[in-house]
Order: C-alpha cells, then structure tokens, then sequence
C-alpha cells in the first residue's frame, strides 16, 4: 500500500477533509461536478427491457420482467408494479449477503414512488407511451453549512451528515424530493439543489437520447 492508501484506510476523515480544504473530492472532482454519464439499453438479453449506466465507477444494470397476474378485488382494471433494487456483496463492502438491507428496501421504495409521481407507467394500462415524462434524480450530500457535494460518491455519503435526492421531469419540474433521515436541509440550499438538478437534467436526457440512437442504428 502507499503512504495514501495507508491515509485513507487508516484516518479516513482527515484524507477526505484535507481534498474539501481545497475544494476537491478523492476522485478529483470539484464539490459541484458531476460525475460522466454513459448509457447503453438492450444489454440484458433475458429480460424484456434493460439497461445499464455508468456514473464514473459506479455500474448500474437494470432489467424488466413481465409476468401475467391476477389483479386484486380493490383494483380490478390495474397491474402491479413492484421495483426491487439488489445490493449484492460483490457491489461494495458495505452490503452483506441475505435478505435485502434498510438501504434496498429504502430505494426500492423511493423507485416505486418516483415511477407513480412522473407517471412513466400507469398500472391502468401498463404501457410507456410516446412522449411520456422521464424523472431524472440527482443527489447530494451534506459535509457542512458550507460544503455541499454534488452527485456524491459513497465515500461522499458516508463522510457526510446526510443526503438528499431531487427529481425532476425532463421541462425541469418538480417530481418529488427524497430525505432519507439525516440532518434537516434549509430552503436556500434545497433551492440550490433544484437549480443544479435542472443542469442535470439536460445532460440525462442528452446521454438517453444517443442510447436510443444507436440502438436504432
């Protein structure tokens, strides 16, 4: 091991303090800076519908089954929808094997109650029609009153006091907002939160767009 790598393991607060001193993260971004965005769909053969993004070293695969059900007495004219994130071991040190952890569970909800307040699949119908509105989310970390990181890594989470995920529809509206405990979050930077979001949501929008190109090609 380095001197640094021996640093990060050894005294992970100071290591990620000195780089915020001078308005850097570990992974060379500034505190404002996304991450890049690549987007490939069709890439599991064995589900009806996949995709799989990568936001810098992160990698996530997404895959949609179909199945036909019975639907329930109360809600005879609609489908389900049941979103279930996975997080594997082999994913980070931080996830364990067995049943689905607070974390999962936690952002197979909050996937579920995004797909309800953008709309992009009505359990009536079952069926993404043209034009609909995609929800681009983006999250972000507190550090300090006066550090806020953008589009956090998990180093960045667990270094910071909690995080907050804004997602908006493709005009730049107002989906919902995602506050999973944590520190309370005061209006001026939830205000600027939203406006960084919108910058997001070109740049999400543009990268689904040249998926859905080359696809076609």
């Amino acid at each position: 091991m380095t001197s640094l790598q021996v640093w990060r393991t050894f005294e992970p607060d100071s290591y990620y303090k000195t780089f915020l001193e001078h308005s850097k993260r570990p992974d060379g971004r500034g505190l404002s800076n996304f991450r890049p965005i690549n987007i490939k769909v069709g890439t599991v053969t064995t589900a009806e519908g996949s995709a799989t993004v990568r936001l810098g070293h992160t990698t996530v695969m997404c895959g949609i089954k179909a199945e036909i059900a019975t639907p329930t007495l109360r809600h005879p004219d609609e489908g389900f929808i049941v979103p279930n994130v996975e997080l594997y071991p082999c994913c980070s040190p931080m996830f364990k094997a067995g049943p689905p952890g607070e974390k999962a569970i936690g952002l197979s909800q909050f996937l579920k109650n995004v797909i309800t307040s953008a709309e992009v699949l009505l359990p009536s119908d079952l069926c993404i029609a043209p034009n609909k509105r995609r929800p681009v989310s983006s999250t972000f970390t507190m550090y300090s009153d006066s550090i806020q990181l953008v589009d956090p890594t998990a180093e960045d989470e667990e270094q910071g006091s909690g995080e907050v995920t804004v997602v908006l529809l493709e005009d730049g509206s107002l989906c919902t907002i995602h506050k999973p405990g944590g520190h309370s979050i005061v209006s001026d930077f939830l205000d600027k939160f939203i406006n960084l979001a919108r910058k997001r949501v070109k740049l999400v929008n543009s990268a689904i767009c040249k998926a859905l190109a080359e696809r076609k090609v």
